[in-house]
């Protein structure tokens, strides 16, 4: 999915241009069972962070945990299919934001250019969040050989090994950037939280892409709080937009601006459908798969995050065949990022959408 040479430098959304480019904490059962030893978490860039966080609270070391809403009684049919949030409408488009309430600054006079080419079978992107702890989950999310999009947070132990075995696998490998929540939960040490300068903001998200190497976008771990404001979320979207990077917006809140933010400010981006695992059963997340297909034959694709619980890998293992056996094409997010970009009313202001044909794409890529 690259960027054209007259787009602004180095505007290559990496990932988009290769050439170009750059489990939660799993304290949980499945770690504790396999006996794997944890490292104790290395820091992604100690004098940005140290920087940053002049007045992060005392328990900002500690392993950040995803905070887990309650499992729904019973898995809806019906769409939009969202299943963390309670009593949202529909999560489809960004919402409408006046543009310049979200960037202040002018846009740059060359328009970032999005090749986009319509999916030719039913496609779903598989995001697995909160990697870098559990070195096993992700060696069997890279052995599986499939198109996944691995997100990892920038403070965990090798994440810089993992991070280069998962780009050399050809999977979209993003930061996983910690955001301060609305609730009581730490999101661990590197957490943009509200009311930071936008300096401090930028050095920790410059940190964190640092840390992950290859990384060619960034969606938020937590951040209920920092993704409803605005202040927050633009000097997110302007690192971002000077990396050339997308953004996935995890859409852990209902009144989350971050997707809105990002679009306004040029940077590519693309929002979560449907959560896998708020409950971890083998069957729970089947039928979180089955209504992430059902999403991607409805609007042409669909993007599910999970985390990397054994029992969401086993199920996720078990279905990857069946679905491409039924005619699902899965794909990694950067695929899906141009097309749903360009769909936004706000886009024909800030971006190039071009449409060219799936082999056009692939031979842009390699190059």
């Amino acid at each position: 999915m690259p960027v054209q040479a007259d787009a602004p430098a180095p505007v290559g959304m990496a990932g988009i241009d290769p050439a170009t480019s750059g489990g939660d904490a799993e304290a949980d059962a499945d770690v504790k069972a396999s006996g794997e030893e944890q490292a104790a978490p290395v820091p992604m860039a100690t004098a940005a962070l140290d920087a940053a966080e002049a007045a992060s609270d005392p328990d900002a070391n500690r392993q950040p945990v995803e905070d887990e809403l309650p499992a729904p009684a019973e898995v809806a049919t019906d769409l939009p299919l969202s299943f963390e949030e309670k009593d949202l409408p529909s999560l489809a488009p960004a919402p409408a934001i006046d543009p310049v309430d979200i960037v202040p600054a002018a846009m740059p006079s060359v328009r970032p250019r999005l090749l986009q080419a319509p999916p030719v079978a039913p496609s779903v992107a598989i995001v697995i969040d909160d990697l870098g702890y559990n070195e096993r989950a992700a060696h069997r999310l890279i052995a599986a050989g499939r198109p996944l999009t691995l997100a990892f947070l920038p403070i965990s132990p090798n994440v810089a090994g993992q991070a280069r075995s998962a780009a050399a696998a050809g999977m979209d490998v993003i930061v996983h950037m910690p955001m301060e929540p609305l609730g009581r939960e730490n999101p661990g040490r590197g957490a943009i939280r509200v009311g930071m300068p936008a300096e401090s903001i930028e050095a920790l998200v410059e940190a964190g892409l640092a840390a992950v190497p290859g990384a060619i976008g960034l969606n938020n771990h937590m951040g209920s709080k920092v993704t409803s404001d605005l202040a927050s979320m633009r000097p997110v979207m302007a690192t971002l937009a000077r990396r050339g990077l997308f953004f996935l917006d995890s859409r852990t809140s209902g009144s989350s601006k971050a997707h809105a933010a990002a679009l306004a400010s040029g940077v590519p981006a693309i929002g979560r459908d449907v959560f896998l695992d708020n409950e971890v059963s083998f069957g729970a997340v089947m039928r979180q798969l089955q209504a992430t297909e059902r999403r991607a034959r409805t609007r042409g694709y669909a993007v599910a995050i999970g985390h990397p619980h054994n029992t969401t890998i086993d199920a996720l293992l078990a279905w990857m065949p069946e679905a491409e056996a039924r005619g699902i094409s899965l794909t990694t997010l950067k695929t899906l990022v141009p097309l749903d970009t360009c769909r936004q009313p706000i886009a024909q202001a800030r971006f190039d959408c071009s449409q060219i044909g799936v082999a056009a794409v692939a031979q842009a890529e390699r190059h």
